[in-house]
């Protein structure tokens, strides 16, 4: 057996295996959906700065992180997926929710989807921003590519190394987030969004669809227990994130409550 080390601020769902270097979930409270919503994730379209590779976050606003020509066409494309699979949904939906990061270029793909579905379809579909779908926070190195993380230093190589390929949960940059921060902030604003619906609303069939990023769209799954994403070390049996298996620039991915696994919808064309 791997000796596996606790962290005693991680919560009784985060461990550390200390010989592979990897974050594990444990019996960690997985994010419980009301039987009536139905949920969607979708990662925001290419940007100018996805195409040179810069570390976005929450952290930066510029012309950079704007969508590209090539991120407005997928953006198109994932809402004319996104309409067909949500009018025709058996039973039907009485309402839609939208939910996007305050970021510019979630907001940006959304509308995309917005504008579509009410101009086909009569359904209600509310639109709010919510900052706990906002990217994790890079810190120092927002705004920087992964070449130029490297040529920081060691440091910064360390931090690439623990965060992105062994998945430490708990490393953070100055003025940055940890992946265990950002973990909290979903989980919280997730649930403080669910409990806040209102009557008739709390009772209406909806598909609840959130417009986000890629590192916090791997953050929902975990909380969701996404067995797409999650592998299973045979040797311990406890659970670590897959990077490989992260979301994608305009990728739709549809949770299957019975499964407990994300699946992708019709992917953009040309991927």
């Amino acid at each position: 057996m791997m000796r596996v080390d606790s962290c005693p601020s991680w919560g009784d769902y985060l461990s550390f295996d200390s010989e592979t270097g990897r974050i594990v979930y444990q019996s960690f409270p997985a994010l419980t959906l009301a039987s009536h919503l139905d949920l969607w994730i979708v990662r925001h379209a290419e940007t100018f700065a996805n195409q040179k590779k810069i570390l976005q976050g929450s952290d930066q606003e510029n012309e950079d992180t704007v969508l590209s020509p090539e991120g407005e066409a997928q953006a198109a494309a994932v809402a004319d997926h996104l309409v067909r699979s949500l009018t025709r949904a058996e039973p039907g939906y009485q309402r839609i929710s939208v939910l996007a990061s305050p970021a510019r270029r979630t907001g940006q793909t959304a509308q995309f989807f917005l504008k579509k579905m009410r101009n086909i379809s009569p359904l209600a579909c509310e639109y709010t921003e919510h900052s706990f779908l906002h990217e994790i926070r890079f810190g120092e190195i927002s705004g920087l590519t992964e070449e130029q993380v490297f040529k920081l230093g060691a440091d910064y190589i360390h931090f690439a190394d623990r965060f992105r390929r062994r998945g430490d949960a708990l490393i953070r940059l100055n003025g940055g987030e940890s992946f265990h921060d950002l973990l909290l902030r979903v989980r919280k604003g997730f649930a403080d969004w669910q409990s806040g619906l209102s009557l008739p609303v709390s009772r209406e069939k909806t598909a609840v669809v959130l417009f986000t990023h890629m590192i916090t769209a791997s953050a929902l799954r975990v909380l969701l227990r996404d067995e797409g994403l999650l592998d299973v070390c045979q040797d311990t049996g406890l659970s670590f994130v897959n990077w490989r298996r992260i979301i994608q620039n305009a990728e739709c991915l549809i949770w299957d409550t019975k499964m407990r696994r994300m699946h992708l919808l019709a992917p953009v064309e040309g991927r």
